[in-house]
């Protein structure tokens, strides 16, 4: 006794998608894409300007400090290739007179008697911030009871001094980077903390 299995198709069933579908979910899938790539870059920009100003931050509240333990002044000079922090006097120098002292000072150092080495404060040049060689950002800086922001330029620099009181002068920084984004801050005169930040990310 044999049994006929009869089959029957469902005109409504499909076997697979249109290609209409596939373009679209493929389309969709770049937008996606497309939009976290952006995303991605804008944050990039933002902790990149954000971490430049937390770090002269660190370095202008430390000069602060240097200042008020050792009682003569310090500076951060600003150059377009970053922030040096430094003894006042180093900062008001030009490049080569700035190196004869500061390799005078470690010869004279290696002859002390005990061996012993240098508070960190008394050596020269000890912390700097430094731009991204391939990828500098524009820096203005903008002093006490001015309203013009000073570029630097390859030779220019700007010295920011700290007095052994603990005061220093209140002033601004902006940097710029080349797609237009940028972000500025104002220094506390009595802190040295970045107040005030404004920023625009596109």
């Amino acid at each position: 006794m044999t049994s006929a299995v009869r089959r029957t198709s469902n005109p409504g069933a499909r076997a697979g998608f249109s290609l209409l579908e596939i373009i679209v979910v493929l389309s969709l899938m770049m937008l996606v894409i497309g939009g976290a790539i952006g995303a991605m870059y804008l944050n990039r920009d933002e902790a990149r300007l954000n971490d430049a100003v937390q770090e002269i931050e660190v370095l202008a509240k430390r000069a602060r400090t240097i200042s008020t333990l050792q009682q003569r002044p310090y500076a951060l000079e600003f150059t377009v290739s970053g922030v040096k922090l430094m003894p006042f006097a180093e900062a008001m120098m030009d490049e080569q007179d700035r190196e004869f002292m500061i390799e005078s000072r470690e010869s004279d150092r290696s002859m002390l008697d005990d061996g012993s080495p240098a508070p960190a404060a008394q050596t020269g040049v000890r912390d700097s911030w430094q731009q991204e060689e391939d990828d500098p950002m524009l820096m203005l800086v903008r002093r006490w009871g001015s309203t013009d922001w000073i570029e630097l330029k390859q030779r220019d620099s700007e010295v920011w001094r700290f007095d052994p009181n603990g005061i220093c002068e209140p002033v601004g920084l902006r940097l710029e980077m080349d797609n237009g984004n940028w972000i500025s801050a104002f220094f506390h005169p009595l802190t040295a903390a970045a107040t005030e930040i404004e920023s625009e990310i596109k």
